[in-house]
């Protein structure tokens, strides 16, 4: 009683609180304020000003339209609902207005900038980032942006002072030291280039620092994702200009070696002799003038001659416009890759002269083989730099070259080409392709290279192999193409085009691996891989990519190339080929189970299915239940190779994993298994035996996955068919598993 009469008063005491409460605000609402009310407010107003003025961060008046007084709010009619604004807080909106208005045209001419940017037009770009920067002299990302754009223009000087300002407005801007570093280096001021890597790294560190103080320890990694760069990434940068310092170094040296030589001033009059041949081959043209034919000789003989060709200035002496014409690119064509192959240095060097070399390529009519092997070998090299790489993409006659490029690859007939020249145009189109957006942009919207037209070429070039050459820049044709076919099944812009060429790019990859590999005949052999081994397990990987992009059944043809049976071969051989084939392997179980599962059956002796399962457990379970699913035999089977407690460690082992590190796809895979071994009352029993279904039940418990959940509740319906007292403990879960009406699948 004296409870209730206690929470009887407080309720009595909390009703009279609301109502005085609601009395005292409707008095405030009709204006009904005593003079005591009213002088407080105005002391409470003249403190938080006084406050406020004293304080070290000055107001931020863009959040506030208006800062009314106490004696405003005392002579104001509340009833109105108008704000009244005092004359200081007048003169505040009257400044706050032109900066609003400023921030608005910076915007706008930012999102301008970023539209030509993306557009790859650099120049409107810098100009429209320029009116931003006039608006918004306060804002340092406008600066970052605005030297990108410079950088990409090679305007490297401008670049360095828009960093610079972006810095002095926030000196933890990583964006203005990253890109100043970049043109330090473009420069050559490596060392400059080097201190502001180091500069980024300490930001990084401190960075990183802040966030690893933070509540606790998994969000402080999820919030690493903030960071504008990552750890690995800076030290890829210091490693790059620890390189440059060395190729500096080594310049250096070789114009010592030059100047000890002499052979800088030979190389000038080997020069003049050369310019001099080539100006009379320009008017009556005929063959190789004597002169350049040393010259190339002399440059893909000696190494130091590289060096005096570039101190000489070779390349802006023959790539003149009034040297470099149709009729002598045959002769100097030769000259430059001679001054390029195995020489770093001088790949830079070249990138101001490829759009020169490219006009004059494309309006070259049926230039020579030899020639244009070359000239597509000059921008393979050219490409491996950024200079360069970026000079390609800023082309001006991309259009006209991106269809010179395609015709070699194969598009016409009329043109003569050969297997380097595609392998060097795959290469440079490689390169472009894995700068993500802007590579793409180049080869579609800049060369005008439809993906679809790219992908239908790619089938024939799948199917030829050029021996390995010397320079590390070329691998095998196939090989190239496969790297193609992969970058492309990555890009969403490309997924159509996949899915439209598919077939015949499948059927070129398998017509390869069946020409270079053969097939064993005997089950008792073991499979012998050819030299190409490195080879087949880069057709096997482009062969599962495309199969993931672009998933559908498999035509007629190509598994008539064994592809099943090499691919369980390939079962038996050393990493990585078990992986790829049992990939490969599921995802032709979608629509082929039963050519798969009778492919299975025929070389099952040689299969090491339970040496697979311990290291590429995932594939391999799936495959395995397929093979089980197809009958009681190949379950019996696998009971005589002691299958079934191998399944129940594997799950075993993930019980006692984290429920975070679980692989629901292993355990969903695992479960079918273990229900299709469990069709049996006795090897139910069995698995009851090895307390199976105990880990199997907590595992259904836990897994969040609706597929594991099925395979696991069929598991369980399986396991439960047996005994009393397991019956009275599972039966609400065999319920559960018999009624659900998830179809049974492996994952």
């Amino acid at each position: 009683m004296d409870a209730l009469a206690g929470l009887t008063a407080e309720l009595q005491q909390f009703e009279a609180f609301v109502e005085n409460y609601t009395s005292s605000m409707q008095d405030i609402l009709d204006g009904k304020v005593s003079e005591e009310e009213k002088q407080w407010a105005r002391d409470a107003c003249k403190k938080e000003q006084e406050r406020l003025h004293k304080a070290k961060d000055p107001l931020n008046y863009d959040r506030w339209d208006a800062i009314c007084n106490a004696s405003e709010f005392e002579s104001s009619s509340v009833q109105s609902h108008q704000p009244i604004i005092s004359r200081a807080a007048e003169e505040q909106t009257t400044t706050i207005a032109p900066v609003r208005q400023a921030s608005e045209a910076a915007d706008e001419h930012r999102k301008e900038g970023n539209r030509f940017f993306n557009e790859q037009d650099y120049a409107h770009a810098v100009v429209e980032y320029g009116k931003a920067i006039d608006a918004d002299s306060q804002n340092p990302l406008l600066f970052t942006n605005r030297a990108l754009a410079n950088l990409r223009l090679g305007n490297y000087t401008d670049g360095i002072k828009d960093c610079g300002s972006a810095i002095q407005l926030d000196n933890q801007c990583i964006k203005a030291w990253w890109r100043r570093a970049e043109a330090w280096r473009a420069t050559g001021a490596y060392f400059k280039a080097k201190s502001d890597a180091l500069k980024i790294q300490e930001i990084l560190k401190a960075q990183i620092k802040a966030l690893d103080s933070r509540v606790s320890e998994k969000l402080a990694v999820a919030n690493r994702k903030e960071l504008a760069i990552s750890q690995t990434q800076i030290e890829k940068l210091l490693e790059e200009i620890e390189s440059d310092l060395v190729l500096a170094n080594d310049e250096k040296n070789a114009k010592a070696e030059l100047e000890r030589r002499g052979g800088t001033s030979s190389m000038q009059g080997l020069l003049y002799a050369c310019a001099r041949e080539l100006g009379k081959l320009d008017s009556t043209g005929g063959s190789l003038p004597p002169a350049c034919s040393m010259l190339v000789e002399l440059l893909n003989r000696d190494h130091v001659s590289k060096d005096a060709f570039r101190e000489c200035s070779g390349f802006a002496t023959l790539l003149a416009p009034a040297m470099l014409t149709t009729s002598s690119v045959e002769a100097i064509v030769p000259i430059v890759h001679g001054a390029l192959r195995r020489c770093q240095v001088n790949r830079r060097m070249i990138a101001q002269h490829l759009e020169a070399i490219a006009r004059v390529m494309i309006s070259t009519k049926k230039p020579g083989m030899h020639t244009v092997e070359l000239c597509s070998e000059i921008f393979l090299m050219a490409s491996s730099e950024l200079a360069g790489l970026h000079a390609i993409c800023q082309m001006s006659v991309g259009a006209q070259f991106g269809a010179f490029v395609l015709a070699l690859l194969g598009d016409a007939k009329d043109l003569v080409t050969n297997e380097q020249i595609s392998a060097n145009l795959l290469g440079l189109l490689n390169k472009l392709l894995k700068e993500g957006t802007l590579g793409i942009n180049t080869v579609i919207k800049r060369w005008t290279i439809s993906l679809s037209k790219l992908l239908e070429l790619l089938p024939k070039h799948l199917l030829t192999e050029l021996p390995v050459q010397d320079d590390d820049t070329k691998e095998p044709l196939f090989m190239l193409a496969c790297r193609s076919v992969d970058v492309l099944a990555n890009a969403p812009t490309a997924l159509v085009a996949l899915r439209e060429h598919r077939i015949d790019l499948l059927d070129a990859i398998w017509k390869t691996i069946d020409a270079v590999q053969p097939l064993q005949n005997s089950t008792r052999e073991p499979v012998v891989l050819q030299n190409t081994s490195n080879s087949i397990a880069t057709l096997l990987a482009t062969s599962y990519n495309i199969m993931v992009r672009a998933p559908g059944a498999m035509d007629d043809t190509i598994m008539e190339r064994n592809i099943l049976l090499h691919l369980v071969q390939f079962l038996s051989c050393p990493s990585p080929y078990p992986r790829i084939s049992l990939k490969i392997l599921g995802k032709l179980l979608t629509h082929h189970s039963q050519q798969v599962i009778t492919t299975l059956d025929g070389w099952w002796d040689d299969v090491p299915m339970a040496q697979l399962l311990k290291t590429e457990s995932q594939a391999a379970s799936q495959v395995l239940a397929a093979w089980l699913s197809s009958g009681t035999a190949k379950v019996n089977e696998w009971r005589r190779q002691e299958g079934f407690p191998l399944l129940h460690n594997l799950l075993k082992r993930q019980l006692s994993l984290k429920h975070e590190e679980h692989d629901e796809v292993l355990i969903g895979n695992l479960a079918l298994c273990i229900a299709e071994c469990a069709r049996k009352p006795a090897y139910a029993r069995e698995f009851h035996g090895l307390k199976t279904t105990s880990a199997v039940v907590h595992l259904l418990r836990t897994c969040t996955s609706s597929p594991t959940q099925t395979n696991l509740a069929i598991a369980c319906a399986r396991l439960g068919q047996n005994g009393k007292e397991f019956k009275r403990r599972f039966v609400s879960i065999r319920f559960l598993a018999d009624h659900w009406t998830f179809k049974k699948r492996t994952l």
